[in-house]
């Protein structure tokens, strides 16, 4: 299974330690792209780093 599948897998719950500086933008970007959480938008984001790219 790669990283960014998402059949067939679960949720695990974590918690991270971040700069303020971090912390402050992640919440601009959450507003920005209308994202309730802080954890949905991590999610979100890592989805994207997830996916395959090509180098053609």
């Amino acid at each position: 299974m790669s990283p960014g599948d998402s059949s067939d897998d679960p949720y695990v719950r974590m918690s991270l330690e971040l700069r303020q500086s971090i912390v402050v933008w992640l919440d601009d970007l959450r507003k920005e792209w209308g994202i309730r959480s802080r954890g949905d938008l991590v999610s979100r984001l890592l989805d994207e780093l997830a996916k395959p790219t090509t180098d053609e």
